[in-house]
C-alpha cells in the first residue's frame, strides 16, 4: 500500500512538471506572449510571440483597416491571458490618436502556425507589386 500512495504522488508531481512545462511553450498563441503583429491584409494578421513563433490569424469576414492598425488584443472566450485564441474568439484592434477610444472587434475564424517558408513567401509576393 505504501509503494501505491508513494507511486501515486510521484506521478502526481511528474503530471504537475508536465502540465506546468506544456503551459509556459508556444504551442498555441497566447495574450501575454504576444511581441509583435503584421496584418497581412483585412482578413488576416500574423503575431510573433516569445520565443519568435509566428501564428497566422484569419478573421470572419473583412476587419475594417486592419492593415492600418497600430495596436491589437485578443479577448478568449475564457477571459484570461493564459487562454489559447481560437476559433470564435475576438480580435480588437485600434489605432493611436483614433477618434474613438474603441477598437474594432472582428471574430476569428482560425489561428494556426505561421512557418518561416511562408512567411518568405509572403514577402516574395508582397515585394513583387
Amino acid at each position: 500500500m505504501k509503494h501505491l500512495v508513494c507511486a501515486a504522488i510521484v506521478f502526481a508531481i511528474a503530471g504537475a512538471g508536465v502540465a506546468h512545462a506544456s503551459t509556459d511553450s508556444n504551442d498555441c498563441l497566447r495574450q501575454r506572449n504576444i511581441l509583435s503583429f503584421h496584418a497581412l491584409n483585412d482578413r488576416s494578421v500574423v503575431v510573433e510571440v516569445v520565443g519568435h513563433h509566428k501564428f497566422k490569424v484569419d478573421t470572419i469576414g473583412v476587419c475594417p483597416n486592419l492593415t492600418w492598425k497600430d495596436a491589437i488584443a485578443f479577448h478568449t472566450l475564457e477571459g484570461s491571458q493564459l487562454a489559447c485564441v481560437a476559433r470564435g474568439d475576438t480580435l480588437v484592434s485600434r489605432e493611436f490618436g483614433g477618434s474613438s477610444g474603441i477598437g474594432k472587434r472582428c471574430t476569428v475564424a482560425s489561428v494556426e502556425p505561421y512557418p518561416p517558408a511562408k512567411e518568405r513567401a509572403g514577402t516574395v509576393k508582397s515585394s513583387s507589386r
